[in-house]
């Protein structure tokens, strides 16, 4: 970075030890930056320090005054902004789901623990390029859910990520598969599954990079994060280790595609309040139907609506199948898009070669380059583009 551009951060923590070290942290961790940091020992006393600095990097405390940070957070937040929350890991009121929610919807972009190690701000501002004044940008969430199992979520999930990582536009592309229990994406790509998201919050803070523990679809160069191999390894995994572990996968990567289970709980929540775009997928059968209006009812309830999309999949057009506008009627809300019937999907997934890469052309490959286009509007890929790599 030029000698004249200064990237200004602010870091708002009650301790002075704990700035001082934070401060030292943030300078090892941008060499070639030249920094002005100011410090806040309150929330109060950063909005008014922001109101001058204009940061481009904040470090605001979450365990101290946790409401107020977060009031300030929703003050602060801006785009070109990185705002980054530290937490204690040791504290019990840390250690809950519930922080990494509500801090994301307040506007915090990551979370960093105390003491922070130099690796984990390195990692925080990896995407601070050299130092330069622009904040890192977050990779986009798409989440993909179902209110019932067989409505074929992981299918989309599967289908959609592929194409995305052979779009340029969407960057590094990941899969979390967060069926944590019996998840299945790996079986969809035709991967065994040697490691998985055990492993890596096993090693999350001391990681420097995830490669390791991802599986690589080699023709798509998509990444993909498995569930645990065990189904009783799941049960002993709370809620806040999947937060953690989203919060890693957005950090390193442009794309993070999640394939939820069919329940709403506090680790599905995790993960929803994360997305930039959630499609619930549904079939257009009336107990289908009937239970992704329940879904549709409580995703309202909890403030996730303007990022909901409802994708009819399955689709066919014979006798006695409910229609797109009988769908849409019973669920009150249009039907955003609708995805074919095609035995062939079937074969494929029982053959653990992912349709959308031998089919170039017809209504489901289609229909799945729509989907995934519309999430990159500026480069809509279709299933022939990926064929043709």
């Amino acid at each position: 970075m030029a000698g004249s551009r200064v990237l200004s951060i602010l870091v708002v923590h009650p301790e002075a030890d704990t700035r001082r070290l934070l401060v030292e942290g943030l300078r090892r961790a941008l060499p070639n930056a030249s920094l002005h940091a100011a410090e806040a020992d309150n929330a109060a006393q950063a909005l008014q320090i922001a109101g001058w600095l204009e940061p481009k990097v904040v470090l605001l405390d979450l365990s101290a005054e946790r409401q107020l940070a977060l009031d300030a957070a929703r003050v602060l937040r801006r785009s070109g902004r990185c705002i980054l929350g530290l937490y204690n890991p040791m504290l019990a009121a840390d250690r809950g789901a519930e922080l990494f929610r509500v801090g994301a919807r307040s506007g915090v972009s990551d979370f960093v623990p105390l003491p922070a190690s130099d690796a984990e701000l390195i990692a925080a501002l990896s995407a601070i390029d050299n130092g330069a004044v622009e904040a890192r940008r977050e990779a986009r969430v798409l989440a993909f859910v179902a209110a019932q199992g067989g409505s074929g979520a992981t299918t989309l999930a599967t289908s959609c990520a592929l194409l995305l990582a052979g779009s340029k536009a969407a960057g590094g592309v990941v899969l979390c598969d967060a069926g944590l229990q019996f998840g299945n994406a790996a079986a969809h790509l035709g991967l065994a599954a040697d490691r998985d998201l055990v492993d890596l919050l096993r090693d999350l803070d001391a990681a420097a990079t995830l490669t390791p523990y991802l599986l690589h679809h080699g023709e798509t160069g998509l990444n993909v994060l498995a569930p645990p191999r065990e189904a009783a390894e799941a049960e002993r995994l709370a809620p806040e280790d999947l937060s953690r572990v989203l919060v890693a996968l957005r950090r390193r990567f442009e794309t993070l595609v999640v394939d939820l289970p069919p329940q709403i709980d506090l680790m599905t929540l995790s993960a929803l309040d994360l997305a930039d775009r959630i499609w619930v997928v549904t079939q257009a059968v009336t107990p289908a139907v009937v239970s992704t209006g329940r879904l549709l009812a409580l995703l309202d309830e909890i403030g996730l609506t303007d990022r909901v999309r409802v994708v009819v999949n399955q689709y066919s057009s014979y006798e006695g199948n409910l229609s797109e506008g009988i769908v849409a009627q019973r669920l009150g809300r249009p039907v955003d898009r609708v995805v074919p019937y095609d035995r062939a999907v079937v074969v494929a997934a029982n053959r653990g070669v992912p349709f959308v890469l031998g089919q170039r052309r017809g209504a489901f490959a289609d229909a799945i380059g729509e989907l995934a286009g519309e999430f990159v509007e500026s480069a809509r890929p279709t299933a022939a583009a990926i064929a043709r790599r």
